[in-house]
């Protein structure tokens, strides 16, 4: 079928919102920096402020007679329904990409699905149609996530007690904005508004129990499955028998083993500047019954390195069959995995290929 410029001219005005969003998110992808810089932490909060006074603005409104006014700002106020889910919008897309990075989607596709399905929602005309304690949900959420990420940056660390604390002071702005709208006679009570945000807080808790929620701010830059692993002044040299055409392999992912012979994980882990913690490299194997743990091996990590923080470990003396690793935070959840296949040989190796990674 043929199609005239006429076509995809009409196709591109019927679909723009769509176009837009999708081109949106591919440049955030692509041109977003880095989770710890100041000025994506100084502008999101922003945004969050901004939010709070849309939602105060909001809720006066709909409970006053006459409704609040700001002589220099009633103009752009007309428009607060649209400038509330722009700003939630550009916030869900940030922290799809954050959480996506910071993901292992086997783990996390469950948590992640949520997050990116509220962010197309967010751009349907009837969803913005939907009454405040929608907007305070979607409200609660930046400002979870927000805090989620935030407060390992500050203490430098992930951990249960981090993430919790994380969480509940998250609930602290919506908390205080009703509260003030109580004490001032605008709400009578602020029970019913705040059983949304609650239920939020109670859903990043519950999923953290399962481990379904992303690691942030710890990401995996590089993993693979290598022969050998030196290190060269500030380069690593790996030497896989993995040939370059082969790339969808992230090297001997069918490991032909030979008696000696040692099979190393090798790993970059991005984390925020002066980040110190550590991530377990858990080795599992296959069999009749289901994936069964071989050995935890604890490995320190340290932030600010842009292209992550390298690391390797290795086993040797290793059983033929399906194999895997996996990279754990420090609480339990994963960055990363991969998956491999031992395959023992007498036959001579292939030709060696030595990969340097700065």
């Amino acid at each position: 079928m043929k199609y005239t410029k006429e076509d995809i001219k009409n196709f591109t005005l019927k679909y723009k919102a769509g176009l837009f969003f999708i081109a949106g998110f591919v440049f955030d992808l692509f041109t977003l920096g880095r989770i710890d810089e100041s000025f994506n932490l100084i502008q999101q909060s922003l945004y969050m402020g901004v939010l709070l006074f849309l939602l105060y603005y909001r809720i006066r409104k709909e409970n006053e007679d006459p409704p609040p006014h700001y002589p220099k700002i009633d103009k752009y106020l007309e428009y607060h329904k649209e400038i509330f889910h722009f700003l939630t919008g550009s916030l869900l897309s940030v922290y799809v990409i954050f959480y996506f990075l910071s993901a292992s989607l086997i783990s996390s596709f469950f948590f992640i699905a949520i997050i990116f399905g509220l962010l197309i929602i967010n751009e349907f005309p009837k969803f913005t149609d939907l009454g405040t304690p929608i907007r305070l949900g979607l409200f609660q959420l930046c400002v979870s996530s927000y805090f989620i990420f935030l407060f390992p940056i500050i203490f430098k660390s992930v951990g249960t007690f981090i993430f919790l604390f994380s969480i509940l002071v998250s609930i602290a702005p919506c908390l205080l904005m009703l509260h003030f709208l109580v004490k001032r006679g605008t709400l009578k009570d602020m029970y019913e508004m705040i059983s949304i945000p609650l239920g939020i807080i109670t859903v990043f808790a519950l999923l953290y129990l399962f481990s379904l929620i992303p690691p942030v701010p710890i990401s995996i830059k590089k993993i693979g499955i290598y022969r050998d692993v030196e290190k060269e002044n500030d380069a690593y040299i790996l030497s896989t028998e993995n040939p370059w055409w082969r790339f969808w392999r992230y090297g001997d992912q069918k490991f032909q083993y030979r008696e000696g012979d040692k099979v190393y994980l090798f790993f970059s882990i991005f984390s925020p500047s002066e980040f110190k913690d550590h991530v377990m490299i858990q080795w599992q194997y296959h069999t009749k019954s289901g994936w069964q743990k071989s050995d935890d091996i604890r490995v320190g990590i340290s932030g600010g390195r842009e292209l992550g923080y390298r690391g390797y470990t290795y086993k040797q003396n290793i059983m033929e069959g399906d194999w895997r690793a996996l990279i754990l935070s420090s609480d339990k959840r994963e960055i990363g995995r991969i998956s491999f296949e031992i395959e023992k040989t007498e036959e001579p190796a292939d030709e060696i290929r030595l990969i340097e990674v700065k």
